[in-house]
């Protein structure tokens, strides 16, 4: 007797030493933004108020819009546009009210790149990152000595870049928290090559900043199946016992992950096996690609 063999081919994949439900962020894409503060010109915010004279100076408050594109297991693209804000003021009897406001626009472009191995279960991954662009700033004073108020202001694109580093808090596969610590290093020149480079001081400074980033897209792919190939077309009930032991198909697996992985192959054909049929862990090396044998149990 003659039965069409119909396979059903079922992966399991666990790391080397982890479970496969890893948290690290697996997506392709993601979005986010983050609130910061940025040490403008490393000025302290400072307030000093008294019956003659006020002074305060708050300085880079803002926040970010980014996006990141993942490149390989630990390499990410990172695309942002930020927005902050200075702001000096001096009110007193005698000069009248002065308050210059400061803001810069960062138009940025970087990459980042995960520190732990992409095994790691943790769901604190941290990174470093770098980048560069255009910092956009516009400057406004407004002075009002009792004959009128005066506005002026400027406009100016300046060049430079940043690094620093961060961490990654992942809550599900779709969303984390950003942690992020970066130095911006704004208005970069150079006088003799990269060993005359040196920037302004009255941009740069340190930025921290708490947001929530949420990812969508493929997940990282562990393993491909290149192909599946029937060893035995037709059945016959005299050899049940025999398919036990003897491959049915072959199926070509090829590990993608960049690690090692184990994979189980759990075969089952429907209307005629007794139970599934495991092929048991059969370890594939980076990049390895092998032929596992698929039996089956039949009653």
């Amino acid at each position: 007797m003659r039965y069409f063999l119909q396979m059903i081919t079922m992966m399991s994949v666990l790391l080397a030493q982890t479970a496969l439900h890893a948290q690290r962020p697996s997506r392709a894409n993601g979005i986010g933004v983050r609130a910061s503060y940025w040490n403008l010109g490393e000025q302290a915010t400072r307030f000093n108020i008294s019956e003659t004279k006020s002074t305060f100076d708050v300085s880079g408050v803002g926040g970010w819009l980014y996006y990141f594109s993942r490149l390989n297991n630990n390499w990410s693209l990172d695309f942002e546009i930020g927005g902050f804000v200075r702001v000096r003021g001096e009110e007193n009897l005698v000069s009248g009210t002065e308050v210059d406001v400061s803001v810069v626009a960062p138009i940025l472009a970087g990459v980042r790149y995960d520190l732990l191995p992409v095994q790691n279960n943790s769901a604190a991954q941290p990174y470093l990152s770098a980048g560069l662009g255009p910092y956009l700033t516009t400057s406004f004073e407004v002075r009002d000595q009792g004959t009128g108020e005066t506005v002026t202001g400027g406009g100016r694109n300046l060049f430079g870049a940043y690094a620093g580093g961060g961490l990654n808090l992942v809550m599900r596969s779709w969303a984390a928290f950003n942690f992020d610590l970066r130095y911006h290093f704004v208005d970069l020149k150079s006088s003799r090559g990269l060993a005359g480079l040196h920037h302004s001081s009255e941009y740069s400074g340190l930025e921290f900043g708490l947001g929530l980033c949420f990812m969508w897209g493929s997940k990282r792919e562990l393993f491909q199946i290149k192909e599946t190939k029937l060893v035995v077309r037709d059945l016959y009930p005299a050899y049940y016992n025999f398919y036990s032991t003897y491959p049915l198909a072959l199926v070509t697996i090829k590990n993608t992950a960049g690690f090692p992985i184990e994979v189980n192959v759990q075969s089952n054909i429907r209307g005629y096996s007794e139970r599934p049929k495991d092929s048991g862990f059969i370890r594939l090396e980076k990049n390895q690609t092998k032929d596992i044998p698929v039996t089956a149990i039949l009653s």
